[in-house]
């Protein structure tokens, strides 16, 4: 490659790498300075941001013109390797692979000692220079002990693209094992720490996909480095696999079936590799032999072929401890199917450490005489062993039949359910009946009509009763149709309780639907005791780490935020958060939903920057699992936006907003609460902005008829959608309109809801606006004071809404007259407000901009004056010079000037806030008034 072709590509990576550092709206203005007068330069930068935001990815785009210079240069895999690359001298050659050649070199240029392991890419191939690029990005967020640390990047002087990582002196691990003749629990011990660091990449959204021993090395301290991420897997990269390189790349004595078969891969994967490691670790041997086989052979060997358990090929020495529970260990992580295996390697680890310290595995069923052979052998020498094992044998006995009983009756149960279901859906067979209506049946036709035939078709059969209706139940539940769900679970629960008791696995998820199902009815007083009791019997029945108990949580943690109790509510949100973690690994759906619970209970105690960074986590992981349009993942859209809008991303946050309805309406109907949810806020957010009031207000319309049809004429989900076409209507200037909607809204959510409530609160203080501008100030303050009452009774002094409340009501009692209360409210409010919060800011400068006004009506003009000159100026940046409040600011400026005869300055702020003002005299009656009385001024 030449000298200046070298130079041109090191100049465009190093301008790349840096703009990838900047927030995407500032990467094109970085480039242009960056590039200068070298439009070719900046256009060849511009392709690579643009590939790095496209759906193929960065690798891709940035791969092709790489490629492209090396084959230009002629680079090939054994070119002259330099003595020296960027900042190091090459010392000697340590590896070679399929992509690279790996090099021990030393820091060259005296700013400090460092060796490092040095990887060039050998071969001009896109593919190869994409996957090469891949792992220099994926270790760059790698930063765990047991990972070797990416160090330094770039491009040598020949053209090679190059990385330094930090140097390990090591061993491979299984050698490592076998020179120490290291003791079985020393070599579970190692594994679970290269199991520690493989869930840290998984939490960081990397899949390993070549897991082997010479890729883990064990240091003579014996700490574990895992190395070579050449074919990892970014999980949110939405980058499709080229399946051929890969099979190329991957060792496949360590490759799990879907690797063989080309199919996706996921954490479960690298449990794969990991079950395998094991199994060499323990019997010195490969669970399978395919070494010299053809790719078909190797396909059918891994993917159809089970191994013979370790303790069968293990030295003799070790296969009575290996039999039993280490067997199945290994076994479960080298299950042909991803969902049979362990989820994550981090419930790998857990089962080792289990086995290790005699504790119950939970890869075993969970019998009585397992467990009491656990407890045995942890305490022999306090068991009296002949009578209680002959009596713990006893009871297992009895247990196992009492079981067999169990499953006849399952079995007979299942039997009456699929005849009741043929009877339900054989009206959708064309075949099976003559309505003119065959196979034009709708799913929820069928629902109803399974919910009518449960007493007259199972009479006499409560158990399928109850099992069916919890069914039923849980359906109508999640298409929003609570009040259908209720009666069904209602009476799912009398009947399983009078079957089988008030306690048991059954009864506590009966609990727990039947108190989500009133939780969205506002039902809170009947809610909370189920939640409560289903919380309890799970804690009681299957522990504190189980994913049931986190459901339960979730679903109490739910009905404390919506009964604004955020404190309380967080904990058992974290809670859920790290069992489903631990319990199914940190890519799972149900982290994903907690992270987005997590969020939101976060964004209403105020914490926008903590609730956005839980959002992105959230989408990046349902986006993955789910895909665009899952309900799931469009209400992980729709609180990012909500959280953006308020902190003024406002074209990020329209667009989540729009993507959210979007997948809401096709995955869910417009029949749902959480789509109407997803109109209102679209309102709401374009009556904010106000931009395209008219289709603000015809959203808003839409959301009460479609609540209207689904809940009835009085429910929380109608007051939401009420509230918001007042202030739409409010903000178009129709105030008599707005003050009927909210006065609506209002009386509806004191009856639904009680006293004191988010909801109430917000509606007081949009009546108070409204009322406000229509000239009643007496009952605007009136209604402005009880909304500050509310919120700080549920959300405290600091809170956003809470001092933008203040500040609104301080406005409004400097205007009217009781300006000494304004400026004490004001002045402690100020004090409160932080404004390095972006969702402070707005408020902080209409409260300063009251504070001067209420300064200015006790007399004190001079006072007044820096105040208001600063409020004036804040204004301008922010709301920019045409807008409504800038004029107010305006106006309240010019006449702390009119007050010290500084008519010459006084006169040009008045008429330009009375010309702004004018303009807005429809939406800001009360301020465009007092703008025309005040502008007239005396020439001098």
């Amino acid at each position: 490659m030449s000298g200046s072709t070298t130079d041109r590509f090191r100049r465009a990576d190093a301008i790349f790498d840096a703009a990838l550092d900047l927030p995407d709206d500032e990467q094109t203005a970085y480039v242009a300075r960056a590039c200068a007068d070298d439009v070719e330069l900046r256009d060849e930068v511009l392709e690579l941001l643009r590939a790095s935001h496209s759906d193929g990815g960065l690798l891709d785009g940035a791969a092709a013109p790489i490629a492209a210079l090396l084959a230009d240069s002629g680079a090939a895999a054994d070119v002259e390797v330099p003595t020296r690359v960027g900042a190091y001298r090459v010392v000697r050659e340590i590896g070679r692979g399929g992509m690279g050649r790996v090099f021990l070199a030393e820091r060259a240029d005296a700013e400090f000692d460092q060796r490092v392991a040095l990887k060039l890419l050998q071969h001009a191939s896109p593919g190869l220079v994409r996957r090469f690029l891949a792992e220099r990005r994926i270790l760059a967020r790698l930063e765990h002990p047991a990972i070797a640390r990416l160090i330094d990047g770039g491009v040598a002087a020949n053209g090679l693209p190059y990385f330094a990582l930090e140097y390990v002196e090591g061993e491979h691990v299984d050698r490592y094992c076998a020179a120490r003749e290291l003791s079985l629990d020393a070599r579970l011990a190692l594994v679970a720490r290269v199991c520690e660091a493989v869930s840290y990449a998984h939490r960081h959204l990397v899949i390993h996909r070549d897991l082997k021993p010479s890729n883990i090395l064990v240091t003579p301290s014996g700490d574990v480095k895992l190395l070579d991420f050449g074919i990892a897997k970014l999980l949110d990269d939405g980058e499709a696999d080229d399946t051929r390189t890969e099979l190329r790349m991957l060792t496949p004595e360590f490759a799990a079936p879907e690797q063989v078969r080309g199919a996706p891969v996921s954490t479960a994967t690298d449990v794969y590799a990991l079950g395998v490691l094991l199994y060499l670790l323990l019997t010195g041997e490969r669970p399978y032999e395919v070494r010299g086989r053809s790719p078909a052979e190797i396909e059918r060997i891994v993917c159809d072929t089970t191994p013979v358990p370790p303790s069968a090929r293990a030295p003799e020495t070790l296969r009575r401890r290996l039999r039993g529970d280490l067997d199945l260990i290994v076994m479960t992580a080298l299950q042909k199917s991803e969902a049979r295996r362990y989820p994550t390697p981090a419930a790998l680890a857990q089962d080792l450490e289990r086995f290790r310290t005699g504790r119950p595995i939970r890869a075993r069923a969970d019998s009585a005489a397992y467990r009491i052979r656990r407890f045995v052998g942890r305490h022999r020498a306090g068991v009296a062993a002949a009578a209680a094992l002959v009596l713990a044998l006893a009871g297992a006995a009895s247990r196992e039949r009492v079981l067999r009983t169990r499953a006849e009756v399952a079995l007979d149960r299942a039997t009456e359910v699929e005849r009741f279901l043929v009877g339900v859906f054989d009206v959708a067979d064309p075949y099976a009946t003559a309505s003119a209506d065959s196979g034009r049946v709708t799913a929820r036709e069928l629902l109803d009509r399974s919910a009518r035939r449960i007493d007259s078709t199972l009479a006499g059969q409560p158990e399928v009763q109850a099992e069916l209706r919890t069914a039923l139940g849980r359906v109508y539940a999640n298409l929003g149709l609570y009040d259908q769900a209720t009666p069904l679970l209602r009476q799912s629960l009398a009947q399983r309780t009078a079957l089988h008791g008030a306690e048991g696995a059954a009864i506590a998820a009966n609990l727990d639907l039947l108190g989500a199902a009133l939780t969205q009815q506002d039902r809170y007083d009947e809610a909370e005791p189920l939640l409560r009791r289903a919380l309890a019997q799970r804690r009681r029945l299957l522990g504190d780490r189980d994913t049931a108990t986190a459901a339960s949580l979730v679903r109490l943690a739910t009905l404390m935020e919506q009964r604004n109790q955020y404190e309380p509510a967080e904990p058992l949100y974290r809670e859920a958060l790290d069992i489903y973690r631990t319990a199914l690994g940190d890519t799972a759906v149900q982290v994903g939903s907690a992270l987005n619970n997590l969020g939101l209970v976060r964004y209403n105690r105020g914490a926008y920057a903590d609730a956005e960074a839980h959002y992105r986590q959230a989408l990046a992981i349902v986006r993955q699992r789910l895909g665009e349009d899952h309900p799931l993942t469009a209400e992980v859209m729709h609180n990012l936006a909500q959280t953006l809008q308020l902190r003024r991303e406002f074209a990020e946050a329209e667009r989540y907003y729009r993507a959210s309805l979007q997948a809401k309406r096709r995955a869910l109907g417009d029949a749902h609460p959480s789509v109407t949810i997803g109109i209102n806020n679209l309102a709401q957010f374009l009556t904010v902005n106000s931009t395209r009031l008219d289709e603000a207000e015809a959203l808003a319309r839409e959301a009460i008829a479609l609540d209207r049809r689904t809940f009835g004429p009085r429910h929380s989900y109608v007051a939401e959608g009420l509230r918001n076409l007042g202030v739409v209507l409010r903000t178009k200037g129709d105030f008599a309109a707005a003050e009927r909607a909210l006065r609506e809204a209002l009386e509806m959510d004191r009856a639904l809801l009680g006293e004191p409530h988010r909801k109430v609160a917000t509606i007081y203080a949009h009546l108070a606006q409204t009322v406000y501008q229509t000239g009643d100030a007496r009952e605007a303050v009136r209604l402005m004071r009880e909304s500050l009452a509310q919120y700080r009774a549920l959300l405290g002094d600091g809170h956003v809404n809470t001092l933008v409340t203040a500040g609104n009501l301080g406005r409004m009692l400097a205007a009217t007259g009781d300006a000494a209360e304004a400026e004490r409210l004001l002045r402690a409010t100020l004090s409160r407000t932080d404004t390095t919060k972006s969702e402070h800011r707005r408020g902080y400068v209409d409260a300063r901009r009251s504070l001067g006004e209420a300064v200015l009506a006790q007399g004190r003009a001079g006072e007044a004056l820096p105040i208001l000159a600063e409020a004036l100026a804040a204004s301008q940046a922010r709301n920019g010079p045409d807008n409504w409040r800038t004029a107010e600011a305006q106006l309240t400026y010019g006449r702390a000037l009119a007050a010290l005869r500084r008519h010459a300055e006084a006169r040009p702020l008045l008429l330009a806030a009375s010309a702004t003002l004018e303009r807005q005299r429809r939406t800001q009656p009360r301020l465009a008034a007092a703008a025309a009385a005040v502008a007239r001024l005396p020439e001098s």
